[in-house]
């Protein structure tokens, strides 16, 4: 029978080994069934959890934490014991996983260990990978917050739960009063180290259920998960008030026109930007005195 191709092995002093090398736990046939299992979908959340099952089929793994120098992720449960092994050196991005084991392994489970963990590293490796470039493919590059996509994705999601389950959300537009004067006055650089501040300020005003992102230029977004029109409004007048917690927002003198609207059944993502759009610009007008829903 032909040879396959080598796996990477941390237990060999060649680093590799081949399918049908003797002195191995998992059998060939358990190895196939291993890998194609952890070929099965490249999205990250999913692989670990099936290698997490792989592993408890076998072992007394409670949990995994995968990092590399960019993302981490974890999974499963705590456990009482930690053994951190590494991918190999030509592997991109450059991971490493922490096993949490419900005991300490004995040296048959530690070798089994090694051998598992030589088969799910590198599909793991290119699951982290995949997630990173979505993650970027989903950030403003300038200020870390969600961009126009992922804002549109997510409100999409919110809208769907809402028709399926009654559940309640909103929408907070924010729009930066005379920015461009920034720009002109002082240039871009400083216009963009305005933006930074302006959505460290918007993200400290958000519960960690709660979504910031940049919609372009000079405004952003939030959605408000569970959400009530008082609370939307709190979070609104928290907002305006965070400009002044920033040196350099003080400096510039910068505030904000907010304008906010509730999911009501029914609505569209268009009609739900509408409404509060429409309030932001009636703020701006000097039509109110404090924020509004529409």
């Amino acid at each position: 029978m032909d040879q396959l191709a080598p796996l990477y092995s941390s237990t060999d002093k060649n680093r590799f080994f081949h399918f049908g090398d003797s002195g191995r736990l998992l059998s060939d046939s358990e190895m196939l069934a291993i890998l194609q299992r952890m070929l099965s979908t490249p999205e990250l959340d999913k692989l670990a959890d099936i290698a997490l099952t792989l592993l408890g089929e076998r072992l007394t793994v409670t949990g995994l934490e995968i990092h590399t120098p960019e993302l981490g992720y974890a999974t499963g449960l705590a456990g009482v014991y930690h053994r951190q092994l590494e991918a190999p050196h030509h592997t991109e991005p450059q991971i490493n996983i922490s096993y949490r084991f419900a005991r300490k392994p004995g040296s048959h489970e530690e070798r089994l260990l090694y051998e598992l963990h030589d088969c799910i590293v590198v599909p793991l490796a290119h699951a982290m990978r995949h997630a990173q470039l979505s993650r970027m493919a989903t950030k403003d590059h300038l200020t870390g917050l969600g961009n126009r996509a992922c804002f549109d994705e997510a409100l999409q999601r919110l809208i769907s739960h809402a028709r399926r389950n009654g559940s309640l959300f909103g929408l907070v537009v924010i729009d930066m009063d005379k920015f461009k004067a920034i720009n002109d006055e002082y240039g871009h650089q400083e216009g963009d180290k305005v933006l930074i501040n302006v959505a460290k300020a918007i993200n400290d005003c958000l519960r960690d259920t709660d979504f910031a992102f940049r919609f372009g230029g000079d405004e952003f977004c939030c959605l408000i998960e569970d959400a009530d029109q008082k609370a939307m409004l709190c979070i609104a007048q928290r907002i305006r008030r965070a400009m002044n917690g920033y040196p350099l927002l003080r400096q510039h003198n910068v505030s904000c026109s907010i304008g906010v609207s509730l999911y009501r059944q029914g609505d569209s993502s268009d009609s739900l930007f509408e409404r509060a759009d429409m309030a932001l610009y009636q703020l701006k007008e000097g039509n109110f005195q404090e924020v509004e829903s529409a």
